[in-house]
């Protein structure tokens, strides 16, 4: 999504507008007459923080913030969103890009109390054979990606031994061998007398909006690169 500094001109693309619950050839309202309630932890956000009007009015950067679309239909959506503002070759602010990628859950699992996996859920991301109950809890490792294992399960046995609320990004084992970014949470499931019973969580796919991520960085310093290299040439 592009827009210029006014917001009042935001054009999107067919993967927005699939997001949006837009037609292709639909415009955007501008960013105070949104069809749509966004919030973020539960905060609604006003149309003066909205990503993409934060960087095109006040050149701020915005990185990684979870957004939850909600329509007056009851639908919800969840995405990861980051804005960058866009400048001309003087430094002189144009505009703004956004990109988000839809991360309403791809996965639900369930583990025992004690942490060991007990419903076969993980072989709808990765095609693997599951672990059945009575392995060893750190089984399950197999899925991610060598160099994001110890700090996963350390995160996870963290979160099991203090009962508390369990959240990591990490990259998982697709059917094809590759590896997806994903982002993990889960919470513990108590009963009326307090005693942990089981976790209840979600994994979310985020590998596109990380990709995507990736490239307007570069895309970003590519510009700043030339900008530093025409001014120089004038001075």
């Amino acid at each position: 999504m592009t827009t210029d500094i006014t917001c009042r001109n935001i054009i999107h693309n067919k993967k927005a507008a699939e997001f949006l619950r837009l037609q292709l050839q639909e415009s955007l309202p501008d960013s105070n007459s949104l069809p749509f309630k966004m919030y973020h932890k539960d905060q609604e956000i006003s149309p003066a923080e909205i990503p993409i009007r934060c960087a095109a009015s006040r050149s701020e950067e915005v990185n990684d913030l979870e957004i939850e679309f909600v329509w007056d239909d009851g639908i919800h959506k969840t995405a990861v969103c980051s804005s960058s503002p866009l400048f001309d070759e003087n430094g002189i602010i144009l505009g703004a890009v956004a990109f988000f990628k839809d991360i309403t859950v791809n996965m639900v699992w369930r583990h025992n109390a004690d942490g060991t996996r007990e419903l076969k859920s993980i072989n709808t991301i990765t095609g693997e054979k599951c672990m059945e109950p009575e392995e060893k809890s750190g089984d399950w490792l197999k899925i991610i990606h060598p160099d994001d294992r110890a700090k996963t399960y350390e995160a996870w046995m963290n979160a099991v031994k203090n009962k508390s609320l369990y959240e990591f990004k990490h990259r998982v084992l697709q059917p094809d061998g590759s590896y997806h970014h994903f982002v993990s949470r889960a919470v513990p499931v108590f009963d009326r007398n307090g005693e942990l019973l089981e976790w209840i969580g979600v994994g979310k796919n985020i590998n596109e909006y990380k990709l995507a991520e990736e490239a307007l960085r570069e895309s970003r310093q590519r510009l700043e690169k030339t900008v530093r290299e025409r001014t120089k040439e004038l001075h």
